[in-house]
């Protein structure tokens, strides 16, 4: 009888997490890769999390990040997912089509040479998530980290 309770308990917990997050095509989405100068620094204030580490790459996580004059506000698709805590929410932004040289291992590993096709939707936080700002593609690097931070 107990273990029949711990194998409900397991299948709805795990199903209330997979309903939590839906994915959109990145072709719904207008990116504008000139919203945000590569490597700028922003201060994120909302990340979606996804109901993976995304290890395989197979989608992009949204973050809301307010941009260094504190007055524009851009949505980010990045495929890593960022922990971002409390006083520790300044990242470094590098665009996906960055071409400095430093910047293409991190590119390079971040995307594992795909394209993602999908992005992570938090369905309680959509109202959040469904902006006018403009969205770019790119990495979340802490300011003095030489490569992305990971969760």
């Amino acid at each position: 009888m107990r273990a029949i309770a711990i194998v409900l308990l397991c299948l709805l917990t795990g199903s209330a997490c997979q309903e939590k997050y839906s994915f959109t095509t990145l072709a719904e989405t207008s990116i504008q890769p000139d919203a945000l100068a590569n490597h700028s620094k922003v201060t994120i204030i909302y990340a979606s999390g996804g109901p993976d580490l995304n290890e395989a790459v197979n989608y992009l996580y949204r973050y809301i990040a307010v941009g260094p004059d504190s007055t524009d506000t851009t949505n980010i698709l990045s495929p890593v997912r960022t922990t971002i805590k409390a006083g520790d929410d300044q990242r470094l932004f590098i665009a996906a089509r960055s071409e400095a040289e430093h910047d293409l291992p991190l590119l390079m590993e971040a995307f594992q040479g795909k394209e993602p096709l999908n992005v992570v939707s938090n369905k309680p936080y959509q109202s959040i998530e469904e902006n006018a700002y403009p969205t770019v593609i790119g990495l979340l690097t802490h300011p003095d980290a030489k490569a992305p931070i990971q969760q």
